[in-house]
């Protein structure tokens, strides 16, 4: 989109034989050596699904579920990671949130992985919502899992596309074959969101970005 890639799609079927496969978006965390965190990944309870690998014209890259099955890739590019201060638009992916049912854990596990800093959300959220910081930077949060979820619903990842009207990207998606999973609503930090799938069933989230200081990409 406006000359740089934003996504890429690939059919891979995942290793893991205990759930049946599902279209997913994979969030990338930057890492300065993906070998070494997918070592590191392991000694702390979490599975590595495809082994560090270089792709030519990305980097190298690993994927990887973490100790409460949440799946995330782990990536190295070696043209650098983009500028925080670089201006974003619609179209562009600009958030990420982990939705789990141990959030302390959860959030404790990616401090260690990445060298996070971890911040409790400001009131009136609960204690059981973090948000993960790097170079001063809000990069993600970890919330509980929804309500409308079962309790024993695996964790998951949850990356957000700003768009310039969640109504109006939410009435689009269905128009295209997709669905609305979570109507549009005001989130903790008063931007306005919605949950969509797409037409094979993967889930994403579209958010109106009023407030760049409070994003940032998954470093």
């Amino acid at each position: 989109m406006n000359g740089h890639v934003v996504a890429g799609l690939v059919e891979r079927p995942l290793p893991d034989t205990d759930n049946p496969p599902h279209p997913l978006w994979l969030p990338f965390i930057s890492a300065p050596d993906v070998s070494a965190l997918a070592k590191s990944s392991r000694q702390w309870g979490a599975k590595v699904l495809f082994r560090p690998t270089m792709i030519q014209g990305r980097g190298e890259q690993a994927i990887i579920a973490d100790p409460q099955g949440a799946l995330f890739a782990s990536l190295h590019a070696p043209h650098g990671d983009p500028n925080d201060t670089d201006p974003t638009v619609q179209g562009d992916w600009i958030w990420n949130a982990l939705l789990t049912s141990t959030p302390s854990a959860s959030a404790g596990f990616y401090q260690k992985l990445f060298g996070y800093q971890v911040e409790a959300a400001p009131a009136p959220d609960t204690n059981q919502r973090y948000i993960l910081e790097s170079q001063s930077v809000a990069r993600a949060t970890v919330n509980p899992l929804p309500p409308r979820l079962p309790p024993n619903a695996r964790a998951r990842w949850l990356s957000f596309v700003q768009v310039d009207s969640v109504g109006s990207a939410a009435e689009k998606a269905v128009q295209l074959g997709g669905r609305v999973l979570v109507e549009p609503h005001l989130d903790h930090q008063n931007s306005m969101i919605a949950v969509l799938a797409d037409p094979a069933g993967a889930a994403f989230g579209v958010m109106e970005l009023h407030d760049t200081g409070l994003t940032g990409d998954a470093k």
